[in-house]
């Protein structure tokens, strides 16, 4: 005769794992609790007025120590053109997967993050990818990410274009706010 299992409960490891995924919101966001989010989209950017088609500027990701593990990316995109475009995805040969990502705030103060289809840039606009907003989340990192080091990134944009940046990355004392 076989003894019954023990009835399936919620695993122990579930508190710290939830504390876990905060956290890691939470360091992503860049903000302290108490800040609203910054905005990630149709904000003033100081476009140059000489250029065409897009431009990215001050593209930048946070340094690393693990390999395997994640970062995010920002930069601002100045859309030059007549006609509306979004970014669609991103890519890095240092990266498993690149994934376009919004920070939020609900109403009980609680910060997530949640993957978004694209990042529209009205025509003769702008976006800013930025702590507490909208970014690029690298995953499965290749490998660690020293502050100075230059890390390639692809945009693939709405119209099939892509462009091409080159983003430094910072170390977390310097991407404070």
């Amino acid at each position: 005769m076989t003894s019954p299992l023990p009835a399936a409960g919620p695993s122990p490891f579930a508190p710290l794992l939830a504390l876990a995924g905060l956290l890691f919101a939470a360091a992503c966001a860049g903000e302290s609790a108490d800040a609203d989010p910054a905005p990630s989209a149709q904000t003033e950017i100081p476009c140059p007025d000489d250029a065409e088609g897009v431009s990215i500027l001050g593209a930048w990701v946070r340094a690393t120590s693990n390999a395997n593990g994640m970062t995010a990316a920002y930069f601002n995109v100045c859309n030059h053109g007549r006609e509306a475009i979004e970014i669609v995805s991103a890519s890095t040969p240092i990266a498993g997967a690149v994934e376009l990502h919004e920070t939020s705030r609900s109403a009980g103060g609680v910060v997530s993050m949640r993957p978004i289809s694209s990042l529209p840039v009205a025509a003769g606009g702008a976006a800013r990818l930025a702590p507490g907003g909208a970014h690029l989340m690298l995953m499965r990192l290749a490998g660690e990410i020293a502050a100075g080091d230059s890390v390639p990134l692809t945009l693939t944009l709405s119209n099939g274009e892509t462009v091409d940046v080159a983003a430094t990355a910072k170390a977390r004392e310097a991407t404070a706010h």
